[in-house]
């Protein structure tokens, strides 16, 4: 009995020790982006402008690479699990970390293709936190990110 209250009172102790899984934001209002770091993905800077960019999956990727923002130019459209990292999933309307200023609702694509069907990308729907796929051919919101 000893050992099992032991045992479990040094996992407690890792657990407690651990950097948390979600990421932590901080937004610079002076270049309206938002600084996240987090165990998984290190630290990435998101574009937080108040421009309601839409396009198509294609343009969205273009746009993002040859985007000249906040003095850096090597933007790129961020991955599912990069986006899935800054939902707050105790927030809806918009489900997006507080740090984001312009955290608009509805979804913005990710740069990941459907493993299934390479017509298809998946986006993060940012009024109810959840991701999806949808024709490459829709138009949706666009977030660029940095590393």
């Amino acid at each position: 009995m000893k050992k099992q209250i032991c045992a479990l009172l040094c996992l407690v102790g890792v657990l407690n020790a651990a950097e948390p899984l979600e990421a932590q934001c901080s937004r610079d209002d002076s270049k309206d982006i938002v600084v996240c770091k987090d165990v998984i993905h290190g630290t990435l800077i998101w574009q937080d402008g108040n421009e309601d960019i839409k396009k198509e999956w294609k343009e969205a990727k273009e746009y993002c690479k040859n985007l000249n923002y906040a003095g850096y130019t090597d933007w790129r459209l961020p991955t599912k699990t990069e986006l899935l990292s800054i939902v707050d999933y105790t927030r809806h309307s918009p489900a997006i970390n507080k740090a984001f200023k312009n955290g608009k609702s509805g979804w913005c694509w990710s740069s990941t293709l459907g493993a299934w069907d390479s017509s298809r990308a998946w986006f993060v729907d940012f009024s109810l936190g959840y991701s999806d796929s949808f024709s490459l051919s829709a138009s949706s919101c666009v977030r660029c990110v940095r590393q």
